[in-house]
């Protein structure tokens, strides 16, 4: 799936709080759909090494981390604490499945909620922002040739 840069609108950028923004959807442990007896515990990780480089490298101004753990066991807490509050803010988002079928339909579907955490982070943080991606912790925004420092000069370059 392409990762998409979406501007919040350039032309007010003067007003906005933050410049670069990303959201990501993550849980501290998952498994993956109809796979319930293997459970993958390395979000954590994955997180600290995202967060230090869109933070400390591409130039990300925030990060905003929409906590998908189980509240009654784990979070990733432990990860955004380690990280400034103004670069990072941790969202606890227990929701599980969203439905994405027609009402009354015999099978209501089943979608994770990163769809509703991505468009909670659009409303919520969108109108502070000039630019705004949705991340996954797997997913690195890297801009190329020699002429970008990073994201963040890429970014500053096409406004």
């Amino acid at each position: 799936v392409p990762t998409e840069i979406t501007s919040t609108s350039p032309a007010g950028a003067e007003n906005k709080t933050y410049f670069l923004v990303a959201c990501v959807w993550a849980s501290q442990s998952f498994s993956t759909r109809g796979q319930t007896t293997v459970t993958d515990s390395s979000t954590s990780a994955r997180l600290r090494e995202f967060l230090t480089y869109h933070t400390q490298l591409a130039g990300f101004d925030h990060v905003y981390v929409y906590d998908n753990s189980d509240p009654n066991s784990s979070s990733l807490a432990d990860v955004t604490d380690s990280f400034s509050h103004r670069q990072v803010t941790r969202i606890p988002w227990p929701h599980r499945v969203c439905n994405n079928n027609r009402p009354m339909h015999a099978n209501p579907g089943e979608r994770s909620s990163q769809y509703a955490a991505e468009n909670s982070c659009r409303a919520r943080y969108g109108p502070d922002t000039t630019w705004m991606t949705s991340l996954d912790v797997d997913e690195y925004l890297i801009p190329t040739g020699t002429q970008w420092n990073n994201v963040r000069h890429w970014m500053d370059h096409v406004t």
